[in-house]
């Protein structure tokens, strides 16, 4: 759900930029111990600054406008607002367990 939030965002950036076909990319770990070799599973990501779009000559990396805290704000709140949406629809989570916070 992440993903799809953040991808979302960067194929947005290159359509105001007029490139309308953008495809994000990113690789994804899944780390299940902490740093004294405890259980703490965990996920990194690093994805594209930017998006791929159809150009003349092929594929044409187009780089995003830098991130601001307005933007990384509307990122997390859409974020938290879909993950807890999605846990909520499968049963995983109801209302008393939702922290306003």
């Amino acid at each position: 759900m992440f993903l799809r939030v953040v991808g979302r965002w960067y194929r947005q950036q290159a359509k105001a930029l007029g490139y309308t076909d953008g495809r994000c990319g990113s690789v994804t770990f899944v780390q299940r111990f902490g740093s004294s070799l405890n259980v703490n599973p965990h996920v990194h990501v690093l994805m594209l600054d930017g998006v791929y779009a159809d150009g003349e000559e092929g594929p044409r990396f187009v780089a995003a406008p830098p991130l601001t805290d307005d933007d990384v704000q509307q990122i997390v709140q859409m974020s938290a607002h879909r993950i807890i949406r999605l846990c909520t629809k499968r049963g995983l989570l109801d209302d008393s367990q939702i922290d306003p916070l």
